[in-house]
């Protein structure tokens, strides 16, 4: 008997120890911070295409871009960015919505996506962040968790992006739309200015 116990808690370790962990984001923030400085010269303020953004319908209509961010920066899990989606690859990007979206980075190049009533994961390992699961905000105080959502897992390309809104269900760059090419990231999100 004491042979089974011992045999039962390795392979209870074994088993723990093979799961992966949580991938924790405590870095980025849900609403860019207020910036009280001028501009640079590589800055610029943009308009957030409806609520893509929105959990609690504070996030600002307008936010600064700074374009020069990734030229000694490497894109990071978290980020805020502005894409420019060209009007030829709009239907294959962004729904057929062409032009400049501000969405979030979810996944990086060569990470393993998939989602499960509501909840990412990459490479296995649950997405433990407000932005990796699945929320509807519709004008009201606060975004409802939902579990109705799951996507089959794929890799995300080299040199692309998994991108998405916050709000994923209203955002025309999202979870279930082709990963995005490198070259369509304008800049980062810095902040916003009154």
């Amino acid at each position: 008997m004491l042979k089974f116990y011992i045999v039962l808690i390795i392979l209870i370790s074994v088993l723990v120890g093979c799961a992966p962990e949580s991938i924790k984001d405590e870095d980025s923030y849900q609403i860019p911070p207020l910036l009280t400085d001028e501009l640079g010269e590589d800055m610029k303020e943009v308009e957030v295409f409806t609520d893509v953004m929105q959990r609690d319908g504070q996030f600002p209509e307008k936010v600064v871009v700074d374009t020069n961010y990734y030229s000694s920066n490497e894109v990071s899990r978290g980020d805020l960015v502005q894409v420019n989606i060209p009007a030829d690859q709009a239907a294959e990007y962004s729904q057929g919505n062409p032009g400049s979206h501000v969405v979030r980075v979810v996944a990086l190049p060569g990470e393993t996506v998939k989602a499960e009533e509501g909840q990412l994961y990459v490479d296995e390992a649950e997405l433990e962040t407000f932005y990796g699961s699945a929320y509807r905000w519709a004008g009201g105080s606060s975004a409802e968790q939902t579990t109705d959502f799951s996507m089959p897992e794929f890799t995300v390309p080299e040199s692309s992006f998994l991108l998405s809104g916050d709000n994923w269900w209203r955002s025309p760059v999202n979870i279930a739309i082709s990963p995005i090419p490198r070259e369509f990231i304008v800049g980062k999100v810095i902040g916003y200015i009154k």
